[in-house]
């Protein structure tokens, strides 16, 4: 029972479409008539060539909606200019992308080249050796490239003791096709710690330091024979110093326990299966105390057991020996206050030897 209209569909439902009337005419007065093309002609802001909105409406009848709007993502990178896509023509360019030397805004955050502009210090050839390397300072980031095959770069750090150093190379993240291998020696060149990023990932280092001093760094190719301007890389080296209190041989009994405070973290050395080191603290009753042993986590070489003894330091209240080389870690609520002791030793198995930070937080 409803009239016909010229608009491609059977509003009278019997089966017809369109019929008794002309369709050859603009009946939206668009200047484009169904038989031009125009889609919609009951709508005059339908029509081919008009221009398209974001409002998920076909505009200009190419049977794609919102095209070159904001809410299109024109370049195919899934990020939409609404989004915050700020080049959609670009697909490497969207809020999501990886930021590298080019004088493109590549993430979008309205800085162009800030990888660039981060780098404390950048390295300045020759520095293929010890007696060359460039200087970095920890809580720095160092820039260089290894520009031909069998490129070395070297760097020097100074550290106090008990730094826990944090070696961080970024290249792949980056785009930069540099395999990188990262190098820790000490200052007599003998080597503490190699990573060559074997995961697919850029090589990272984590390690304590005990003692203070200078310590070299060596980025290198993995492959000898790779190289080149575009084979730049970021390194961050993070160090902090993180004893409050180390250990005092002798403290292999209670009655020699070394005195530290709930919260803080003590550090130490045990250099056989027969070493051991006692420390004692005070707490309030209520208290919950976390241990924390870092030590395996860390490359130190130490598979550590941890006993935490009552006031008396005889009567055990927690033993935590992990399986494998996990580093112990517990927490313990104290009913009574009073001073409780800790004994950190190896785990009597196989790796008997090394450093260790001992970890503690009051809540």
């Amino acid at each position: 029972g409803n009239t016909e209209v010229c608009d491609s569909a059977d509003n009278d439902c019997d089966t017809d479409v369109d019929e008794g009337i002309d369709c050859s005419g603009d009946n939206d007065g668009d200047g484009v008539t169904v038989d031009g093309g125009d889609c919609d002609d009951t709508d005059p802001s339908i029509y081919p060539g008009a221009t398209e909105v974001c409002d998920t409406i076909d505009q200009d009848c190419d049977t794609t909606i919102d095209e070159e709007t904001d809410c299109y993502d024109d370049d195919g990178d899934g990020v939409t200019e609404q989004d915050g896509d700020c080049d959609d023509g670009d697909a490497a360019v969207n809020p999501s992308a990886t930021e590298v030397t080019d004088s493109v805004d590549n993430d979008c955050d309205g800085l162009v080249d800030e990888n660039v502009a981060l780098c404390d210090v950048t390295e300045f050839e020759p520095n293929g050796s010890t007696t060359v390397a460039d200087t970095v300072a920890t809580n720095e980031m160092a820039c260089g490239e290894i520009g031909q095959g069998g490129d070395e770069d070297w760097w020097k750090v100074t550290v106090t003791d008990w730094t826990e150093l944090w070696l961080d190379l970024d290249a792949e993240i980056n785009g930069s096709p540099l395999d990188a291998t990262l190098t820790l020696y000490d200052d007599a060149t003998t080597l503490l710690e190699y990573n060559d990023d074997s995961d697919g990932s850029d090589p990272l280092i984590e390690t304590l330091l005990v003692e203070a001093g200078d310590y070299y760094i060596k980025v290198q190719e993995f492959s000898a024979t790779a190289g080149g301007a575009d084979f730049d890389y970021q390194l961050w080296v993070l160090g902090w110093e993180t004893c409050s209190t180390e250990e005092i041989e002798p403290n292999n009994t209670y009655t020699l326990a070394d005195t530290m405070t709930a919260g803080d973290t003590a550090c130490g050395e045990i250099t056989s299966w027969s070493d051991d080191d006692w420390f004692k603290f005070t707490v309030t009753a209520g208290d919950i105390v976390t241990f924390d042993i870092d030590a395996w986590e860390l490359d130190t070489g130490l598979e550590a057991q941890l006993t935490l003894f009552d006031v008396d330091g005889s009567t055990q209240l927690h033993k935590d020996e992990p399986a494998g080389t996990d580093d112990p870690y517990f927490d313990w609520f104290f009913l009574s206050s009073g001073t409780y002791y800790v004994e950190v030793e190896s785990d009597l198995l196989y790796n008997d030897t090394g450093s260790y930070l001992l970890i503690t937080s009051v809540w």
